[in-house]
Formats: structure tokens, sequence, C-alpha cells
């Protein structure tokens, strides 16, 4: 269906025009929704207060990434600008609803109920801002200034002529230096078919003369626009609004209507929605369009935890959804500013560039190719500390499992990157076979050193209640061998100074793109490069530890389809010997007793005499060096699955405790032996045989070979009176 068509079919039911008096349908009620508002004297206005005490934001993104950057709290100094007075003047927005909107868009935060024009009603503009000065009073009362009508959906430019006629109306009642208009637009009604789009073609008539509104709107100058990019390719718009007819260079020309008629525009796009390959792309062509308008654009972080957001992801559970990094995206356009206008991110408040004198802000005069923007693959920074005591023997036991091992690492809500823990907790799915890194962080150093360890590569993410189960494949070990540089200070510039201060660390699971320090890292598996990481770990609380590691000689591990989650186990024939090696390095050898050899002794023992060792049980080890175990295997009458377990064999000093799961394959037989009885046979010397029922798999379906009791015989099936199946 053609764009206006369709917008042409939305306004018949939220516009009635009769003799030049307009009404307009807008929510009636906000109550069961998150909008609800309290003490509001008509229930279709709505209260909105930006700053808090408990939300209080620094405007510098210099000062780390987790502040005002994720919001559009801004909005109360871009009015104050605009209108004199101070910021408290402007801090409350008294809102109205269009109840329609072209768009289905995933992270929409409005309840269901305000789309619908079954819960709004007809009202005029002069009533609405009737309403709005009735609240304004009794707001006054209450020592709270509401000079602030917000006019909002829906898509509130699908009647634009509702915006004019507030403005008109308070105009008209001199209230036009005191009262702003804030209204949004999701660029919809912007989009040109035939050379004109719906929101140009819009007029209306006065004294007999037809009026374009777009051009009427101009002539207002206590209103702004909030314009939003719904994804930055075709396939994210169409993904995140559900359309399939919208292109990104339609907006984008959405954008240069609202520019070409002097708007004041306050334009947004998602920093954790938008793939941060397609931000250079966005850039130049919004440099293209007004040299200063990509210093107007602000990143907000879409909250997966909305209560409204939450319930339409749960009734659309096949929606498809990308998410991304936050602070990839937001360091890329950080990147961008600072290349072409040599101003960061948020350093300069949004409302003081102009978008009209292009020359107000020195910017370059040639637009560097957008490539030289591509972010590095994304990487999950896992963090773990030994800040508790089954922190430091959990590292230990990852340092000591062998390449493929699956280990699960448990955190708190409060110690996963906000945006990551709420897109694990609705398509962890999203992040199946993600890169990862696992780094230490010595919490007792006055530096909190980070040191690079071991790469993971997520299998499993699950996150259930405030805990988030992340199950992690062991890769190589990473020693940074030639980084010169913190790697603690390169992280803080992905993530902000914020984000890491402070003993424990604020976070300790976050992702963005690969440090370049880090990519350039050689990883390995071999025992120099193992020796290498730890030898890293010269901190106090690892000068009582052993360190060691297993690894199966000659097998490969895999999948255990029968484990609940992500397993590996060792499948060895029967019947067949096996070895494990075991590396050792004890970087505080001295520190061990020498008068006292347990200490340095690992001792190791089978789960079942399946499987039995060939060498001691236990052995000591010395500064560095390996030692071989073999082991052999028993014949089992089915798979048999076993463990082997590795631990120390005195408590003073740290140790991994290792657990392998070896699955012992079976001779084909397998016999089940069920407590019935029955009567049988007459036939051999005509006696009267109680015998056992068995459940008999034989290799050779002809015959079968049964021991029991000692006695054995040769049976051929069907032969005699025992029942066989």
């Amino acid at each position: 269906m053609p764009i206006k068509e369709e917008i042409e079919k939305l306004r018949a039911e939220i516009l009635c025009e009769n003799e030049g008096l307009r009404e307009y349908k807008v929510v009636s009620s906000f109550a069961g929704t998150s909008a609800e508002s309290e003490k509001m004297v008509f229930p279709f206005l709505r209260r909105f207060q930006a700053i808090k005490e408990e939300r209080h934001r620094k405007t510098n993104v210099e000062s780390g990434f987790d502040y005002y950057i994720d919001s559009l709290l801004d909005y109360p100094s871009i009015i104050q600008y605009r209108m004199g007075g101070d910021l408290d003047s402007y801090n409350m927005m008294i809102s109205i609803h269009v109840p329609k909107c072209p768009y289905d868009c995933w992270h929409c935060y409005n309840n269901k109920k305000l789309h619908l024009v079954e819960n709004a009603e007809w009202h005029t503009a002069a009533e609405i801002v009737d309403a709005f000065l009735e609240q304004r009073k009794y707001d006054k009362t209450a020592s709270v200034k509401s000079n602030v009508l917000r006019i909002t959906g829906g898509e509130p430019f699908l009647v634009p002529e509702l915006i004019l006629d507030c403005l008109d109306e308070l105009k008209k009642r001199g209230l036009h230096e005191e009262i702003f208009v804030w209204t949004e637009t999701d660029l919809y009604p912007f989009i040109r078919e035939k050379g004109e789009s719906f929101a140009e073609s819009v007029s209306i008539k006065r004294d007999g003369v037809s009026l374009k509104v777009l051009e009427e709107l101009s002539k207002h100058s206590n209103f702004a626009v909030h314009p939003c990019l719904h994804g930055l390719s075709n396939k994210e718009i169409q993904d995140i609004t559900g359309k399939k007819n919208i292109h990104i260079n339609q907006l984008i020309e959405g954008l240069s209507i609202l520019l070409s008629h002097k708007f004041d525009i306050y334009p947004t796009f998602g920093s954790n929605v938008s793939a941060p390959e397609n931000l250079g792309i966005l850039f130049q062509k919004l440099y293209m369009l007004n040299r200063n308008l990509p210093l107007r654009f602000a990143l907000v972080q879409y909250d997966l935890e909305y209560p409204d957001i939450c319930i339409r992801l749960k009734e659309q559970p096949n929606r498809e959804f990308n998410l991304h990094s936050k602070y990839t995206n937001l360091r890329i356009w950080n990147t961008l500013l600072k290349k072409h206008y040599n101003i960061g991110y948020a350093v300069i408040p949004r409302h003081m560039i102009s978008l009209i004198d292009e020359k107000m802000v020195k910017s370059s005069k040639n637009f560097v190719p957008s490539q030289d923007y591509n972010p590095q693959k994304q990487l999950l920074y896992v963090i773990k500390s030994s800040y508790r005591e089954d922190y430091h023997r959990e590292l230990l036991d990852i340092i000591a499992l062998p390449t493929g091992s699956i280990y699960t690492l448990e955190y708190d809500t409060n110690w996963v990157q906000n945006d990551l823990w709420q897109h694990m907790r609705v398509r962890s799915e999203f992040y199946k076979d993600q890169d990862a890194l696992l780094l230490y962080v010595d919490l007792d150093s006055a530096e909190k050193e980070i040191v690079p360890l071991r790469k993971l590569k997520l299998k499993e993410a699950k996150v259930e209640g405030n805990v988030a189960a992340l199950s992690f494949e062991l890769g190589a070990f990473v020693p940074p061998v030639g980084v010169k540089v913190n790697l603690r200070r390169q992280l803080e510039s992905l993530f902000g100074s914020s984000t890491l201060a402070g003993a424990p660390l604020n976070k300790y699971v976050l992702v963005a793109e690969e440090l370049t320090e880090l990519s350039q890292l050689q990883a390995s598996d071999d025992f120099s490069t193992w020796r290498e990481t730890i030898s890293k770990l010269r901190f106090p609380k690892f000068e009582k530890s052993l360190f060691y590691r297993i690894r199966v000689n000659n097998v490969s591990p895999s999948i255990d389809p029968d484990a609940l989650g992500p397993a590996i186990i060792y499948e060895i024939d029967s019947g067949k010997r096996f070895s494990i090696q075991v590396d050792y390095f004890l970087p505080n050898y001295d520190k061990f007793p020498r008068d006292n050899p347990d200490s340095r002794k690992i001792s190791f023992e089978s789960s079942s005499d399946i499987i039995k060792t060939v060498t001691s049980s236990q052995f000591t080890i010395s500064k560095y060096g390996s030692d071989t175990l073999i082991f052999r295997t028993e014949e089992p009458y089915e798979d048999t699955i076993c463990t082997i377990h590795f631990q120390s064999t005195t408590t003073p000093f740290d140790a991994p405790l290792i657990d392998l799961r070896i699955r012992v394959k079976g001779s084909g037989n397998k016999i089940a032996l069920t407590k019935a009885s029955s009567l049988a046979l007459s036939g051999l010397g005509g006696g009267i045989i109680t015998t056992t029922t068995f459940v008999l798999i034989p290799q050779n379906p002809n015959w079968a070979f049964l021991e029991i009791a000692g006695v054995s015989m040769i049976a051929l099936a069907g032969l005699l009176g025992a029942k066989y199946t």
C-alpha cells in the first residue's frame, strides 16, 4: 500500500474536521500502564519528570560512558536555552498521546493499550490547552513548574494539524513565551513518494487561503522536534519497525525536510540496537546533509527491562532482532566526531550546535572514508578476581582444564554490563559461539592491574532471576608478551573510567570490540605459552598456589548429548590404554616447605574400577615440568561413564580440583536383569526349571552366551522354554 494511502487510513480514525473545527483522538487514560501518573487533573494527561536526584547525569562523555549519553534527559537544558529562565522551569513535561503509529517496533516503551483508538477520546486543541493550563495551575500550588506540553504517540505527525493548533492556541493566549511544545516523529510521514511526503502535503485553510502546515509550524519559536532513526540499515529498520517498505535513505531525506523548514531538531538512534559497522556510513550521509548535524545526534540505550517491552518480547518470541554493544557504538561515534570536529561526543551540549550556521563549528573539509571506522570483531570480556576463596579456586581450575573443556561461571546482575544482561535475558542465542577473553584483575594492587589469561567461546547463556550462568569452551592461553600498555586504561577507553572503578569492580562481564593490543597477542596451547601466562600471576593471592594442567593425549573431547547443559566427555575404547599428561609450574617454588614433600604432591583417582592406573596414584612436582600418567580400561558390558579426579594431597596450598569425564565403550552385549521369574521348561530331562527373565541384545541374533552364577550354557534362540526378548 502506498505510504500516503496508509497514513490517510490511520488519520481517518484520529482526525475529525467539520467546518474548519478539528477534533483529535488522544489517549483518554493511562491507568494500568507504566505511563500512569499521579495527581493528574485530567485522565488524558500524563506527567514526566526528566531529571530526578537519583537520575542525575553528567554531560561530558569524557567522564565515562555510563552517564548522560544513554538518555534523552538533556531536554530541560535545550528548552532553557531557547526560552530563558532556570532549568527547573522545564523539568516537567505534561504529555498527550496520539493513539496511532504506522510502526510496530519491538523496543517501543508504550503499552499496546496506548495504541488503541478504543482507549481514546475526541478533543479539540483548545480543550487540550485548557486541560494543560488547569494541570499547570494545580502543579503551581504544589511548587511544581509545568511549562512543557509534549505531544507524543504513536506518531504525532500523522496529524501535524494537532501540533499547529496547540501552538496557535498558546500564542492566542499570550503564552508562547512561557510554554514550550516538544514533539517526536519516527519520520514515516516524511518519506517522499513521487517527490512529496505526506507531511509536506498537509494543508489547512485560513480565511479561504490554503496554508502548508509545515511552513506554519516553522513560524513558532517555542517548538522543537525529536526525530528517531529506527535502524541504520534497510534490514535493521525492517526488523525493528516491522515495515518492509522503508529504506535508510528515505529517512535521511525526511531529516532534510525538517532541516529545510528550519525546525529545531534533536535526532537520536539506538546505541544498543544499531550495528557498529553502519555508523561510518550514517555519519557520512548526515555530514553531507548538514555539516553540523552529527553533533546534534544522541545515542540512546533501549531499556529491555522496561515492563511493556518485556511483555511485547514474550508475546513475539520468534521475532528477529539483533542487539549490539552500546560501548562500541559510543566509542566509534566519539571517534568520528573527534576526527571531523576535534570535539568528543556530548562535550558541547546539543542545543549549542547551530544547524543554520554550519560554519559555527569548524569541521574538516573532506570526509574520511567510512571504512576507516569499521570496528574490530566483538569480544566478550570476562573478568575474574581472587576476591574470595571460591573465586580463586575457579581461576586455578580454569587454568588447569584441557582446551575444549566446558566451564560454567555464574554472575549476579550487578556484575554484568547492563545492556548485555538485558540482551542475554531476552535473546541468549544471539551470543552462542561469541568469542570471549578471560582476564584476571588484582583487586589488592593500587592500579587494579589486569592480566589476560585465556581465550574462551561462549556456548550457552542462561539468565534466571538475578543470576547469569555462562558456559564457556576453554581455548588457548594468551600471555601478554610485548604488551606495553596498561590494559586497564585501554579497557577504560572502551567502557569508561566509571565502569571499572572501585573494588570490587563495578562490572565483570562486558562486551565491545576487541582491543587492538589483545588481537595481536599470540595465543597458543603449548607448555611454554601456558607457563608464560602463569608467570604473570605474581600477586600475593597466588603465593601459595600449585599450578598444573592436564591433557588427555591423542583423544579429542566431544559434547556429551546426555548432559543437562554443555559438557564435554572423552570417549575411550574398552580394553585400551590411554595417557594423561600433567604439566606443572611453580613460580613460587621457594615458598613451599622443603621438609614437607607432601605439599607438592598431586593425587588422582578413578570413580570406577573400569579405569585403572598403571602408574602410581600420586606424584611430586618440582618447579616446572611434565609427568605422563598411564591408565587402562576394563571391558564393560555397556558404555560406562567414569570420572578421574585430581587434587593436591595437602590443604595449606591452593591447587586445582579437576574432574575428567571418560566414557568407556562397552562390548555391545547389554544385559539388564529383571526381577521377574517364571516357570519354564520341561524337555531337558522333563524337570521343572525356575528361570530368570533377561533382556538380551546379542551381537549375533541367532545365539547368545550367558554366564549365570558360574554356570555356562549355550542357548539357541527359541529352543528352550526360557523367555527371551
